[in-house]
């Protein structure tokens, strides 16, 4: 003590304090597989556990995946499918406040003071901060400060129909839901620190607060499409597709927060005195378009594609939402004529190819 203010003079390592130098991570998956004839199965289960490298404040992720398929030949012609697979991730780490751990790690010195105070009987009057850390200190703010609790629940479900009209003439359709939803809190818990005075103060830990937030988005997919392809008198090949997609997101984020909690170990909206804060946001956007394609190859030498796309989205104007964007190649492989026969030996495939279109956004 000088003049009434601590002067550390030892050395500290908060890295060899704080940070774990080996940390335990385990997976586990298993998946079944079976059918039949014309039904096949597969289902799959994975876990992870994977913790962090604080020795203290415990940083814990956590995922589970499963996934069922089912397909089904239910005639000749038409072949069912079926997809459903749910993730789900939680997420439990130490709040995060002024700083983050890991800056406070690096920008640490090694007269940092990070043990605790303890009694002292040459300094009886100090007895009060016995157990109690230096202001802002990063290893206390870890062990005893407040929590961020994340979880994301991911649902994703789908259902197609393959179609085999004739034997080049193929078909499908497939429809998919998703649905992702987020539940996270944030707890700002005050701490109490002695200043190199030996004062009393909250330091970066001030103003406590619990704060609650719902993410949701619902996610819809249908696609279709048909495809033909078929070879006429050995030298040419014709290949066409004809498609339609549409999709429509919804998105919505509510969020509540209170200050002032009664009770730091029962963080709660409902326990708290202080200022209220409640607010929400959301979008919603969708797409739909044709799309086409058709490519012509003569004789493996002579080669022509031309695409084009129909497309709008509601994020423009409802006067200017569609644009046609088509777009077109052509291929020589000069490889393939008479004349390269000699070159075999040493060039097996030489082409030249053109194209030309043109490209939207979403925005």
């Amino acid at each position: 003590m000088v003049n009434g203010s601590l002067r550390f003079y030892g050395h500290s390592d908060l890295s060899e304090k704080m940070l774990r130098k080996v940390t335990p991570t385990h997976r586990h998956n298993i998946a079944i597989s079976g059918g039949n004839e014309k039904t096949k199965s597969y289902s799959s289960v994975g876990y992870l556990d994977q913790r962090g490298l604080y020795k203290v404040g415990e940083d814990q992720y956590q995922q589970l995946n499963t996934r069922l398929t089912v397909e089904n030949q239910t005639t000749s012609w038409m072949k069912l499918g079926a997809k459903v697979m749910y993730n789900y991730a939680t997420h439990d780490k130490p709040f995060k406040y002024k700083d983050d751990v890991w800056q406070s790690v690096v920008f640490s010195s090694p007269t940092d003071l990070i043990e605790p105070w303890k009694k002292d009987s040459r300094y009886p009057e100090l007895d009060e901060w016995d157990g109690m850390y230096s202001q802002n200190n990063a290893y206390a703010m870890l062990k005893d400060g407040g929590r961020t609790q994340n979880k994301t629940h991911d649902i994703w479900a789908t259902a197609s129909a393959d179609f085999e009209f004739l034997k080049d003439w193929k078909a499908r359709i497939d429809f998919s839901y998703n649905l992702n939803y987020k539940r996270n809190s944030d707890h700002r818990k005050t701490l109490t620190f002695w200043t190199g005075a030996f004062d009393a103060t909250n330091g970066d830990t001030n103003d406590n607060y619990f704060k609650w937030t719902n993410v949701d988005k619902n996610y819809y997919s249908f696609n279709a499409y048909t495809e033909y392809k078929h070879t006429f008198m050995e030298k040419h090949y014709l290949k066409a597709m004809l498609g339609y997609n549409q999709e429509l997101t919804k998105y919505s984020t509510f969020s509540a927060q209170r200050k002032g909690l009664l009770n730091e170990n029962q963080p709660a909206l409902g326990l708290g005195t202080g200022q209220q804060t409640v607010s929400d946001d959301g979008y919603e956007w969708a797409l739909r378009g044709a799309f086409f394609r058709l490519n012509y190859i003569f004789n493996d030498r002579y080669l022509l594609e031309v695409n084009g796309r129909y497309d709008g989205t509601s994020r423009f104007p409802s006067n200017n939402r569609f644009v046609f964007l088509p777009s077109f190649s052509a291929a020589w492989r000069i490889s393939e004529e008479p004349f390269m026969q000699s070159t075999r030996s040493w060039l097996d495939n030489l082409k030249i190819r053109a194209s030309y279109g043109e490209l939207g956004t979403r925005c």
